[in-house]
């Protein structure tokens, strides 16, 4: 108990990534680990989810650590404050974001490119059943919406999902 209050005390804020981190094999916050979470955000330590996430996921992970605090979404492309409230952003250029969508669907129909814009998780309509976007839906706890980009909205990330052989050559090309 001593120890763990010392290392409590050296920290003013913490920066946690979800995935293989912060969560175990089961995509769950261990009792230990909630626990000593409860401990900084008592002595006012802020703690800081960082993911690839889009805000609803990090929400989740947010409830099931008992944290509340700022939000690091998209590997740094949304930085959201306590509130919800945009800190930060650095997104893509919507216009070169189409392009390579529309690259992706001529090279690559099974390939499906999903595009975050702040919360929304958009898919072309005609991919929602694809295995690979259904797969996505479970492990973000959410559903795309079936639209294109929107053009008048910042990307802040771009996910190509599709079949192993596909993203390997795709990959190759886009370099």
């Amino acid at each position: 108990q001593r120890k763990e209050a010392l290392l409590l005390q050296s920290y003013s804020m913490i920066f946690l990534d979800i995935d293989g981190t912060l969560l175990d094999s089961r995509y769950q916050v261990s009792p230990a680990t909630r626990g000593l979470l409860s401990s900084l955000t008592a002595q006012g330590v802020p703690v800081v989810l960082c993911s690839a996430r889009p805000p609803v996921g990090l929400r989740l992970v947010e409830e099931q650590a008992g944290v509340h605090g700022p939000m690091i979404c998209y590997s740094g492309a949304l930085t959201l404050s306590p509130q919800g409230q945009v800190v930060d952003q650095a997104p893509l250029d919507s216009q070169r974001a189409l392009a390579f969508q529309f690259f992706v669907r001529a090279e690559f129909p099974g390939v499906a490119v999903n595009a975050y814009q702040y919360e929304n998780w958009l898919v072309e309509p005609d991919q929602l059943t694809l295995p690979w976007v259904l797969e996505e839906g479970r492990a973000v706890h959410s559903a795309p919406i079936p639209r294109p980009i929107d053009p008048s909205a910042p990307v802040h990330k771009l996910l190509c999902i599709g079949p192993p052989k596909d993203i390997a050559v795709l990959r190759k090309k886009a370099a």
